[in-house]
Formats: C-alpha cells, structure tokens, sequence
C-alpha cells in the first residue's frame, strides 16, 4: 500500500488498517450534565470523529457524532465500518462514510473486529464473578443484519482482553493479559494456542493461521 501522512489534529486515539484504507477515530469530551462547558478547548475535539481514508484512491471522509454521543471502540470492514457509542448503539457507516443503520446494544461494548460481512461484537455479559471477567462474543452479518452466532468467551482467570479479532482466514481468536491466545475451535469451545508470556513486549497486530 502507498504511504500515507495523516497529521493527528483531532485527538484519534482509535484506528484500524485493511486493504481499503484506515479508519481513525476520537472519542470526544465525556462529560456529566453538571459539569460547565470546557470554553478553552477546541469545538473540533469536543465531539466525536469518525475519519477514513482509502489506500487506492482518493476517497476521504469524516463524520462528527451527535454532541455527548461517545465513541468506545471502531472497526473497518471490505465495504463497511462500525463504530460503538456510549449511547449503546452501534453504527454501521458505508464506504462513502453514510451512517445507513444504527441498533441498540444492551451492554457495554468491549471491542469490534470484522472479516468480509461478518461485525464481532465482545461484550460483558455480567459483573465480574470472584474476579473472573463474564465476556460474550455476539457474531452479526451486517449485509442480512441478522445475528450468525453468540458464545461465551474463555480467558485465563483474573485476566482481562489485550486483543481480540479475526485471522486472516476468519476465526476468531482472543489474547488476553496473562499473554495467552485463544482461537474459537467451536461454539463455546476455545483453545488456547499460544503462550506469549515470553515475549511480553510483543504488540499483536493479527494471526495468520498458516505460518
């Protein structure tokens, strides 16, 4: 891909890369009803901003969220992407950035992943029990918008999620803070892989099955 220089004059703090480009994106001021109005900062970092620019063209765009309206976490698709909001909704924007469909979620949102049509939603799905995070992977094809799969998620105990996303060949796998990768074998079903706990400074950025 050609070598792009994107400045950070928006306080991006959330991006994801593919072959159609990157996406970026900055969370906004989070802010109560009782708290004044920051005067000092800058209107354009006050708001949410969702920015894409595409490796083969010239294509840009950005999208400002509603004013309050948070972005947690972002993922780029083939000829789609997502965000998710404090407002417990997910927002799925085309590849010309049209924000075409929004759906409630009914828990806090951890992270998103994305292989071809299908969007990975981890979420909690409960308090933490003596410790133990309670994670839930919910599967959604964004073409049909209908829900392919929901499972629970395996880590190691009193860990928490450093990474979580599809391989190159579309399983979903899952590293967590005790350096451990776990690959879904089936539903319900999670295997653990890989130990990193040797290479701690090692930053996953993908999982090809093959090598």
């Amino acid at each position: 891909l050609p070598k792009r220089l994107i400045n950070n004059n928006l306080n991006y703090t959330m991006g994801c890369i593919n072959y159609s480009g990157v996406l970026l994106a900055s969370p906004g001021v989070v802010r109560s009803e009782d708290e004044y109005d920051n005067e000092e900062m800058e209107e354009d970092h006050k708001t949410s901003i969702l920015y894409f620019k595409a490796a083969q063209s010239l294509v840009e765009w950005t999208v400002r969220l509603p004013q309050d309206e948070n972005i947690s976490c972002i993922c780029l698709g083939d000829n789609w992407s997502a965000a998710a909001t404090n407002r417990q909704l997910i927002r799925l924007f085309t590849p010309q950035g049209l924000d075409y469909f929004a759906f409630g979620f009914p828990t806090e949102v951890v992270s998103l992943a994305s292989y071809e049509n299908l969007l990975a939603i981890l979420y909690h799905d409960s308090f933490p029990f003596s410790g133990h995070q309670c994670l839930k992977v919910k599967l959604f094809n964004v073409y049909t918008f209908q829900t392919v799969l929901e499972t629970t998620l395996t880590i190691t105990p009193k860990a928490k999620v450093k990474w979580f996303g599809f391989s190159q060949e579309g399983a979903l796998y899952a590293q967590d803070t005790a350096f451990v990768l776990w690959a879904m074998a089936n539903q319900g079903l999670w295997t653990p892989v890989y130990d990193g706990s040797a290479n701690k400074n090692c930053w996953r950025i993908g999982v090809r099955e093959a090598s």
